[in-house]
């Protein structure tokens, strides 16, 4: 089954509209492979589906839009054995405007993440999702947020007390009040930055508490270098922290 449509291909509809689509024409098929060809490869029971599927014209010409966090929530309510209890899209900025990814964080209701998930006619890998440390920014410190903050405000890039970046800081230099850097405070490349990054994926990773994390990460030993060394060595951008994969799934085609 291929799109007649120019620049449309058949494999990238919505999942769940190309399963509704197929079921509308044929009822439940034995499976559904996108080809990197851009078509789909439809392997059905009985002879009466194919004819159905082939006589079909404007299948091609379903909607092609994103399926929203409440489509897919709705859909896993009716998948057996796996208990979804929230989906969010993961969104990122991009030239001043807020970009919708085709990756999304799934929320399980288990205490093991599945590997993969179906959705309609294709799998998608999952892995544990790692969020990125939480920063004040009132007191630039990382662990809690500005509303809960009760310290003096310290500026993101001079980190001096008394004023913020949007009085517009004209003390030159930059000095992060984490590590003393010359960088902001918001600066991934920061030394302290990735010492809690690299706690939050202990954590999550090894499903431990908060503490048990921290100690692990500060406790490693020479042959497995300590934060302290890797925050020396990160001064000359030799080091740095591999991201995180997400728990979620992401569009094959896209």
């Amino acid at each position: 089954m291929s799109s007649r449509d120019k620049g449309k291909k058949t494999s990238e509809l919505s999942p769940i509209l190309l399963r509704k689509g197929i079921q509308g024409i044929a009822g439940e098929v034995k499976s559904v492979k996108p080809m990197r060809s851009g078509v789909l490869l439809v392997e059905v029971y009985r002879r009466q589906q194919a004819v159905n599927l082939m006589g079909t014209s404007s299948f091609a010409g379903l909607n092609v839009e994103n399926d929203s966090e409440a489509d897919i929530l709705e859909y896993f309510q009716h998948v057996e054995n796996i208990h979804v209890s929230e989906v969010r899209r993961i969104r990122s900025r991009r030239n001043g405007q807020t970009i919708n990814t085709n990756t999304f964080i799934l929320t399980f209701g288990g205490p093991q993440l599945p590997q993969t998930v179906t959705i309609g006619y294709q799998r998608y890998g999952v892995s544990a999702y790692i969020p990125n440390p939480l920063r004040c920014r009132n007191c630039q410190k990382y662990g809690h947020h500005e509303d809960r903050c009760g310290r003096n405000t310290v500026c993101e890039h001079c980190g001096r007390e008394g004023h913020t970046d949007n009085d517009q800081c004209n003390i030159v230099g930059k000095r992060c009040i984490n590590c003393q850097g010359n960088h902001a405070a918001s600066s991934r490349d920061c030394p302290a930055w990735k010492k809690e990054r690299e706690v939050l994926r202990v954590k999550y990773t090894e499903n431990i508490s908060f503490p048990e994390a921290r100690r692990i990460v500060e406790s490693k030993d020479s042959t497995n270098p300590t934060f302290a060394t890797i925050v020396k060595k990160s001064s000359a951008g030799t080091v740095s922290v591999k991201d995180a994969t997400i728990q979620a799934f992401e569009d094959q085609s896209a």
